[in-house]
């Protein structure tokens, strides 16, 4: 009966998976995808057994309308069959079952959960559940959603754009699918001349160009407030171009772990369009406070704050262009999506924080696949040309050093991972062998039990920081001036105080999650004060009082 009622929720969650995305081997992303949903399924099953069948008929109303029907047909379909299914069936087991994972020639059998039998005797036992009544063919490609995440995970979105910009400036008025969660909203999206970061236009005597909400005149001396609050200040902003890290990726727990699992964090729209980042709440560019949520919760700082609350001039002067999986193949491009015009736009301070992808990949060979000192420095260097014919004048380039992640393995390895919690039967170090069997990782280098392959990853990052160190020192350019920092997660880390797995994503544990970014704020927030020239962020606004009196929240974001 159990069983019978998980198939119902898996076939309902499994239906959306996309067989056709293949990064990895026997099955790749989509085999993963396939195995944790699945497992999430039947333990969820577990728990909520008289109810699961009215909780699978809501999940297929949480889905988008063109798959509802779909769903329910889907649902039906595998009731009937699911009485004839072994108590043998695990997650790997269902999925290889089904043909979403598959053993390909010359890999071995990949594996999260333990299997229920033998290793030898399970490819004898799928073959045979193949053949029996169980097996069915259903079209797995057509239900959205899912879909989404999958393609997520095998980082195939690569627009830096925002989807609604109607005057095509950069900035947009909605908030997720690369809008204001990432760049400073738009006040006017039917003036191109109109967005933040800009010169105010006539001083702002009319409207508002820039966005930050400062505009109009001294009725007394009538002298335009931008001239007044403004100029002296120096106004600037902040664009940080970087990785997963800069993005801050997070997928939520209730998703994953079963104890904890919630029906209404599965409607969750917004999250796919941010690419499962939470930009709005990081360290880099996060602006807004977490309410009370099932999703994401935590305390939120970041460096656009702090250099907002040092000059309000800065209000809405933000672009964080991160992405998952970016490395330093991908900076010219990111650096082409910076959204500046180096005539009539105020200064930026640009942050080049490719943390940690030119030594993590998904490859069993890791560190053939690592990017060469030269390679890395070329890279950088083409991105710094780019960044030269975008920035204003008197604009700032800091780049930060890889990470070192070498810490992560010890400290999780052994604990529980939200997956296995329930039966207490997955644990990190069993996610990380499976990564490495799929090829599916997000860095075989230090998610890896072999203590040589960690420590070679270590002294790679360490080659290619010394780069960074060595272009800053030495290259000069025209519109901007170079300067380097220590990687900020080290620097934290290595305090004796840090208790590692509670700064650290609890389902990818890769990550630093959201208690992290505000101590992460402040860590690189220290590094600007204390080892770069103070011009670097300029002198606080002595007027930042009378704009909060004037014009209170300036607009909000």
């Amino acid at each position: 009966m159990k069983l019978k009622l998980a198939l119902c929720l898996i076939s309902v969650i499994f239906s959306v998976i996309v067989p056709g995305q293949c990064r990895g081997v026997n099955g790749g992303m989509s085999c993963a995808v396939c195995t944790v949903l699945v497992g999430v399924a039947m333990q969820v099953a577990e728990i909520y057994e008289e109810s699961l069948v009215n909780a699978t008929e809501r999940l297929c109303n949480y889905l988008p309308k063109i798959a509802q029907e779909d769903c329910l047909q889907l649902v039906t379909k595998i009731d009937l069959i699911a009485q004839d299914l072994s108590h043998t069936i695990t997650p790997d087991i269902f999925c290889l079952v089904y043909g979403t994972c598959t053993v390909d020639a010359g890999q071995p059998l990949c594996h999260l959960f333990p299997l229920p039998f033998l290793e030898n005797e399970a490819l004898p036992t799928i073959n045979k559940l193949k053949t029996s009544s169980f097996h069915i063919e259903i079209d797995v490609c057509e239900l959205p959603v899912i879909d989404d995440i999958c393609r997520i995970l095998n980082n195939s979105y690569n627009s830096l754009d925002a989807a609604s910009d109607f005057d095509s400036d950069g900035f947009s008025t909605i908030s997720p699918a690369r809008g204001a969660d990432w760049k400073g909203k738009d006040c006017m999206d039917n003036d191109p001349d109109a967005h933040p970061g800009r010169t105010p236009y006539d001083f702002d005597l009319v409207y508002d160009s820039n966005c930050n909400g400062i505009w109009g005149v001294d009725n007394v001396t009538k002298e335009p407030w931008e001239d007044v609050l403004c100029t002296e200040s120096n106004p600037k902003g902040i664009i940080y171009i970087g990785d997963s890290i800069g993005a801050h990726f997070h997928m939520p727990q209730v998703w994953i772990n079963p104890v904890q699992f919630d029906w209404p964090s599965l409607n969750a729209s917004n999250v796919i369009l941010d690419e499962l980042d939470w930009p709005q709440f990081g360290f880099a560019t996060g602006y807004k406070r977490i309410t009370p949520n099932i999703l994401i919760k935590g305390p939120t700082d970041s460096l656009y704050m702090r250099l907002r609350k040092r000059n309000r001039c800065n209000h809405r002067d933000y672009q964080n262009l991160s992405q998952n999986g970016a490395s330093s193949y991908d900076g010219v491009v990111h650096a082409r999506a910076v959204s500046r015009n180096q005539s009539t736009d105020n200064p930026a301070v640009v942050v080049y924080a490719m943390q940690g992808n030119d030594v993590c990949n998904n490859l069993k060979d890791t560190l053939k696949h690592m990017t060469s000192p030269s390679v890395f420095r070329e890279n950088v260097m083409q991105a710094l040309q780019v960044l030269d014919s975008k920035l204003p004048k008197n604009s700032h380039v800091v780049l930060v050093g890889l990470v070192d992640a070498d810490f992560i393995y010890e400290a999780m390895a052994e604990r529980l991972h939200p997956i296995g919690v329930l039966h207490k039967n997955v644990r990190y170090k069993d996610m990380y062998e499976w990564f490495i069997c799929m090829q599916i990782g997000p860095c075989n280098g230090w998610l890896n039990p072999d203590e040589f392959t960690r420590k070679i990853t270590s002294e790679r990052a360490d080659e290619l920081t010394d780069v960074l160190k060595d272009i800053a020192k030495k290259e000069r350019f025209q519109y901007f001036d170079l300067h380097f920092i220590k990687n900020p997660i080290n620097a934290v880390m290595a305090r004796n105080k840090i208790n590692v797995p509670d700064l650290l994503e609890a389902v990818d544990s890769l990550h630093p999650n959201q208690n992290a970014q505000p101590i992460l704020a402040k860590e690189v927030w220290s590094s600007f004060l204390n080892d770069l020239p103070e011009r670097v962020l300029g002198p606080v606004n002595k007027n930042n009082e009378l704009i909060e009196a004037l014009f209170g929240n300036q607009g909000g974001h």
